[in-house]
């Protein structure tokens, strides 16, 4: 009976051990997909908290030029360093050799869960040229740039004001360039939501097909 039992193990095996590679791979994916899916949430939250930051920076800086309260500044640049959060993570994994420390601050700083860190870190790097990503990264991109032109005239004001050099035309000329920035930023953040939108839902789609599949399969 043991000889028999002995025999009929590898036999058992050779006919249960498909099923059991199918369960582990159908776990294996409902991980990667849980982590995929908070890595595109904590995108669509990071992009909602970039978003509202620009806004809250051109509101600032445009108040600033008339109180030229120091208060209002700090204001100011407590709401830019959400965005410029985004803007240092999207630096440091755009390097040749990614730079994980810094991109885990600029996460950090954005607003961003520290429990997303990983997630958006992986989806970023594993991601990056995959079509809507990619768009919505060019157009992050040219949100940055209309940011970095703020920031610079922010600290040309500062600078001014500290000094008490400021005529009634500087005032003016700021409140021109800042209203020239927010006119060239805000389509463009439109667009970076837009395409951010359309990538998650693409991912959704691609994780539910996927799953589907492998069950059915």
């Amino acid at each position: 009976m043991k000889q028999k039992r002995i025999l009929g193990t590898p036999r058992l095996l050779g006919i249960v051990w498909p099923f059991i590679a199918v369960v582990l791979f159908q776990a294996l994916l409902g991980c990667v997909s849980l982590f995929m899916l908070s890595a595109v949430r904590g995108y669509v939250a990071g992009e909602s908290l970039w978003s509202k930051g620009q806004k809250d920076a051109i509101y600032y800086l445009t108040l600033y030029a008339d109180n030229r309260d120091e208060a209002t500044y700090l204001r100011y640049q407590q709401a830019i360093a959400v965005p410029q959060g985004g803007h240092r993570l999207r630096i440091a994994l755009d390097r040749p050799t990614p730079d994980l420390a810094a991109a885990r601050l600029g996460i950090l700083k954005g607003g961003n869960h520290p429990d997303d860190v990983s997630s958006l870190i992986w989806l970023y790097l594993n991601f990056r040229h995959f079509s809507y990503l990619e768009k919505a990264i060019e157009l992050w991109t040219v949100g940055d740039g209309y940011l970095v032109q703020l920031d610079d005239l922010a600290r040309e004001m500062h600078g001014a004001i500290r000094r008490d050099q400021v005529s009634a035309n500087d005032v003016r000329q700021w409140k021109a360039h800042i209203i020239a920035i927010n006119e060239g930023v805000t389509p463009a953040a439109k667009a970076f939501s837009d395409a951010l939108g359309e990538g998650s839902r693409m991912i959704l789609r691609l994780l539910l097909i996927t799953n589907l599949a492998t069950r059915w399969a």
